[in-house]
């Protein structure tokens, strides 16, 4: 039962976390995303010890690296060398374990961060945040290259997206949302 006590715990922390019927500022939503994601880290650093995970070393560490990656992606300086020292792997180590996935690990977290982005700007909780903020919330730190990556990304302006000029379709090949690597993890 011990080992269940956790994922309740998470299942519990995202199902308040993403009740629309109490509205969150945009501080504290950024509050219950950090401590969800401090649960979710520190489940997967409990997984790593324990001897009944079947999951390949490989895997494994390509969850340990998006998990990394979910909790800094706010940072603009994210990096494959900063993940690396993080984890204490070598960047050509990195490469070659995250190369399983069919993309780079740079191109991974580009694409986390545009569809992190995309996410938020139809999010109801992010409404009163301008496409700045959400952008430099998500680690771009350059409002025009965002909105250039963005359209070249979905083939639409951030700012068309947010007032629903698109369909929910439209950027069906970006990677899932973040949360959706937290539950294969």
């Amino acid at each position: 039962a011990a080992d269940v006590l956790p994922a309740r715990m998470l299942n519990q922390m995202v199902r308040a976390a993403c009740d629309t019927s109490v509205p969150l500022s945009p501080a504290q939503s950024l509050d219950v995303a950090d401590g969800v994601l401090s649960v979710l880290t520190g489940g997967l650093r409990s997984l790593q010890g324990n001897a009944s995970v079947t999951l390949p070393a490989s895997a494994r560490q390509v969850a340990q690296i998006k998990a990394h990656v979910a909790e800094h992606l706010c940072d603009p300086q994210l990096s494959v060398n900063r993940i690396a020292l993080a984890l204490g792997l070598s960047v050509s180590y990195l490469h070659k374990v995250f190369r399983s996935e069919g993309t780079t690990l740079e191109r991974w977290i580009w694409e986390s961060r545009l569809a992190a982005c995309q996410q938020a700007l139809r999010d109801p909780r992010w409404a009163a945040r301008t496409i700045t903020d959400i952008a430099f919330s998500f680690g771009f730190s350059d409002s025009a290259h965002f909105s250039r990556s963005f359209h070249r990304r979905f083939a639409i302006t951030p700012r068309a997206w947010r007032q629903g000029g698109a369909t929910a379709e439209m950027g069906q090949d970006a990677p899932p949302p973040l949360d959706h690597y937290k539950r294969d993890l």
